[in-house]
């Protein structure tokens, strides 16, 4: 595991053994945007740089990409992936009659992830 990996869960377990529901529990609500775009902000221009992690290379949105490149390159199946990232599912089979997959489904994909 790289040392940037290991204190960004560090910094996960730190939130959640404090107690707090949310990864940025300080960050607003935007009702265009959601806590995104105000999360990504916190992310790229104040959590990166005092973790001394500040690149034009790595900022919030390089979570998704890590995480569906690290799931799809241990053959968790892709409509999985969709699912883990939240994008939509192609197709009438899921988009109509699939009532999405169970949690331990999920978990055992997540567990794939492979550090």
């Amino acid at each position: 595991m790289t040392g940037c990996l290991k204190r960004v869960l560090q910094f996960v377990e730190e939130r959640h053994s404090g107690g707090s529901q949310r990864l940025f529990p300080d960050q607003p609500w935007c009702p265009k945007n959601g806590y995104g775009r105000n999360a990504g902000r916190w992310f790229n221009e104040r959590l990166l740089p005092a973790l001394g992690m500040k690149s034009e290379q790595l900022v919030f949105h390089s979570l998704r990409h890590t995480m569906a490149t690290l799931l799809s390159r241990n053959d968790v199946p892709d409509t999985q992936v969709k699912a883990i990232l939240g994008h939509e599912q192609p197709g009438v089979t899921y988009s109509t009659y699939f009532h999405g997959f169970r949690p331990a489904q999920l978990q055992a994909a997540i567990n794939r992830f492979g550090f």
